[in-house]
């Protein structure tokens, strides 16, 4: 955070900013330090090649001290991830990748819109329409949610039925949003 602080001082009018990471990423930390981005931030982009599984830990900070509400565009980057330490959740939940995703965001109250960019082996653990609706509620102003799939997939007629659901469903829950999946 300080060189964060230091980069901001140079750069007043700072719009967007991206945060690099070689190894874990835990978004406990990011979270609590939302709060203290420069108010002219944007859009917040993390790249990264692994999450920390800490969704259980997340909600017991304190949301009012922590949230920024000026981010609108949030991008995650995770397509070298394997999400090994997915595998490792202390709670065996199935969908950790996509909790621990979506309360980070949650602290990013006015965020409009979100690209998670992903390998095709995290598709099927981001396709939980309970998750994303609860994020639309908290997030008012989420207009559009896109998941770039990196690579192909073979023909999954379920996963296909799957994408199909929760987009119809998404529009049941929010009229304006728009919930996509693109395959790169």
């Amino acid at each position: 955070m300080d060189e964060i602080k230091a980069c901001e001082s140079y750069f007043p009018n700072l719009t967007s900013l991206s945060l690099w990471f070689n190894d874990e990423v835990n978004f406990t930390m990011i979270s609590s330090k939302l709060n203290q981005l420069r108010g002219s931030i944007k859009r917040f982009e993390i790249r990264c090649r692994k999450i920390h599984c800490n969704h259980y830990l997340l909600f017991k900070s304190n949301r009012a001290c922590t949230q920024n509400l000026i981010v609108e565009n949030f991008l995650l980057d995770v397509r070298h991830c394997h999400l090994l330490s997915m595998s490792e959740c202390s709670n065996y939940f199935k969908s950790c990748f996509l909790t621990a995703t979506t309360d980070l965001i949650r602290y990013m109250p006015n965020i409009r819109y979100v690209c998670l960019i992903i390998n095709k082996y995290a598709l099927e653990q981001l396709i939980h329409f309970n998750q994303w609706a609860t994020l639309m509620n908290d997030c008012r102003q989420l207009k559009k949610v896109t998941l770039q799939v990196m690579g192909n997939i073979q023909q999954d007629q379920q996963l296909t039925e799957d994408i199909l659901n929760i987009q119809k469903d998404l529009r049941n829950v929010r009229q304006s949003i728009k919930f996509q999946v693109t395959f790169v």
